[in-house]
């Protein structure tokens, strides 16, 4: 299994710099004043990367896709791609997570940038900054914003599947209970943030990064606040097993019974075929 993971990352970050030396062929220069774009569109997402999100499975989720995305229709090139890159460099340099995810990491959000990118230059896309009239938001809509929804959707859908697929491997579950694992509570979150992503891109390039900065905050501030719903539920399920132990350690003969009976109706419960969700439920009334 450790081969195999092994195999995946290296998959992926070989698919990581083949697309980004495509994509250089595609656009190999950059004007001038797009450099400072993508400074500043950095500097927001390397903000953003600092309210991640604890997932399960020792995963994280945080809003920086906002500005990355942002990237694609500001920067549609690969300095986009090296952007991410870097970003994701530096935050996986202060982590303490093992060489081997770290590749991964940065491997998988260059991937998920290229794939926006190349989407939304397929579909007729070019930079939001290229428009004459780009303060006029029906006008850039109607021009721009099919091509970066889906965009930026499909961007945002390979990295979620690319990190699912990297924890199927290693842990040996399957993709489906993976997903429903570390996405469930954040799906809507992302559902919402990707016309955002539009809108965050559409500022920035009408306003300025003073406007983009003061619409960045309160984003952050919903992630927080996701960031503490999760905390908390983590905090109930902890509670709610520390009260089992306790109760277990007055009796040796009954020690481990509730866990077992937890993890039985659990089994049965997918084994019939409910959901994940009504499976949790059942393992947590039998517990």
């Amino acid at each position: 299994m450790r081969y195999r993971t092994h195999v995946y990352v290296a998959v992926v970050a070989s698919t990581a710099l083949a697309w980004s030396v495509a994509l250089y062929l595609l656009v190999p220069t950059l004007r001038e004043p797009a450099v400072i774009d993508i400074a500043l569109l950095a500097a927001l997402a390397l903000a953003g990367e600092t309210l991640s999100v604890l997932l399960p499975r020792s995963s994280t989720g945080s809003m920086a896709f906002i500005p990355y995305f942002a990237l694609a229709l500001i920067v549609p090139s690969w300095h986009s791609v090296a952007a991410v890159a870097l970003v994701r460099g530096i935050v996986e340099a202060r982590s303490n997570r093992p060489a081997l995810k770290q590749i991964f990491n940065v491997s998988a959000h260059m991937v998920m940038e290229a794939v926006a990118v190349t989407t939304y230059l397929a579909l007729g896309g070019r930079s939001l900054l290229s428009i004459v009239d780009v303060t006029h938001v029906a006008n850039v809509t109607k021009l721009m914003g099919g091509p970066a929804l889906i965009a930026s959707a499909i961007g945002l859908t390979t990295n979620n599947f690319l990190v699912v697929g990297a924890l199927a491997f290693s842990s040996g579950r399957s993709v489906r209970s993976i997903w429903m694992e570390n996405h469930r509570s954040t799906v809507g979150v992302d559902l919402l943030a990707t016309p955002l992503i539009f809108v965050f891109a559409w500022v920035y390039a009408a306003f300025g990064v003073i406007f983009t900065a003061t619409l960045w905050v309160p984003i952050m501030g919903l992630r927080q606040l996701q960031r503490v719903n999760l905390e908390l539920e983590k905090t109930n399920q902890e509670l709610l097993e520390l009260m089992v132990k306790s109760l277990e350690a007055r009796d040796p003969y009954t020690s481990g019974h509730s866990r077992r009976v937890a993890h039985y109706s659990t089994t049965i419960a997918r084994a019939v075929g409910l959901t994940e969700r009504e499976s949790d439920r059942i393992g947590q009334a039998a517990l």
